[in-house]
């Protein structure tokens, strides 16, 4: 049973109460499978869906974790009216590293959700914000691509990542609208002992056109997002944080700037463990 309440500048704006799912991270059911080829090659899948424990629907719906999941208000809040392909992807893994091509998480969403250093859940402000706007400007959480996952080296890899958003790069049609669509992207990893850090950086070429239009004369807008997180487990606490920062790619005056950070600690206490968090955007 939980209890919602959202304030903005100081105004109620929101609140809900009732049974809920998800108040940490998304609720989610999935597959996935080795196949071990010899040679010390493995071919790999992931298939991963949204739901919603609490919906009528089920799997034909979903709970986010930044808003009242009210079913009557849809996409407007917590709780969509439809469900979600989280991942779906295939891969080849070996001494050379990782390589996956499909739908999968992007570089923004493994430092800003999974990495840990968002201590707490997504709608902390500065930590929702990131998962947001930056969802907007670079391509999304989840897109279809290639990544390529480096082997480990001293501490530190590297995660390489090419292709869309949730679409094909480019298309072109002579009844149907033109875009492109390109997103490229690094991440640099380290992890040793209790100190683990990440840096990545985003790049993502998007644009539309009407019909007939030829690919080469869309106006394109590059949108671009640079991450840096961190934690350090000092034994009795964990510490962990995020910056981001980025802009939409717009021209002039209709640029719009984003940073956004947020911090957090987690303190184990016997049986139970302590978690405070904030965050400015």
């Amino acid at each position: 049973y939980k209890t919602q309440k959202f304030t903005d500048a100081g105004v109620t704006t929101t609140k809900a109460s009732g049974i809920a799912d998800g108040a940490m991270a998304g609720q989610r059911f999935g597959f996935r499978g080795t196949e071990d080829l010899g040679s010390g090659l493995k071919a790999n899948f992931v298939i991963e869906q949204g739901i919603s424990m609490t919906s009528s629907t089920l799997t034909n719906a979903r709970t986010a974790t930044s808003a009242p999941q009210v079913e009557a208000w849809g996409t407007s809040g917590g709780k969509s009216s439809t469900s979600l392909n989280r991942q779906s992807y295939v891969g080849l893994s070996g001494g050379f590293g990782e390589v996956r091509l499909g739908y999968q998480y992007t570089n923004l969403y493994e430092l800003s959700t999974l990495a840990g250093f968002n201590i707490g859940s997504e709608g902390t402000n500065g930590a929702d914000t990131a998962h947001t706007h930056g969802s907007t400007i670079v391509g999304g959480t989840r897109a279809n691509g290639v990544t390529y996952i480096t082997p480990t080296f001293n501490g530190f890899s590297a995660n390489l990542q090419y292709g869309a958003g949730t679409d094909q790069v480019t298309a072109e049609s002579s009844t149907l609208a033109q875009y492109k669509n390109e997103r490229t992207g690094v991440m640099l990893n380290y992890a040793n002992g209790p100190l683990t850090t990440k840096l990545a950086y985003t790049s993502y070429k998007n644009g539309t056109a009407g019909v007939n239009t030829a690919l080469g004369a869309i106006p394109v807008v590059t949108g671009k997002l640079t991450q840096l997180g961190a934690s350090y487990n000092f034994g009795p606490a964990i510490l962990a944080a995020t910056l981001n920062n980025g802009d939409d790619g717009a021209a002039g005056a209709d640029n719009a700037k984003y940073k956004s950070q947020q911090i957090g600690v987690k303190v184990p206490v016997g049986a139970f463990t302590l978690i405070a968090t904030t965050g400015k955007a």
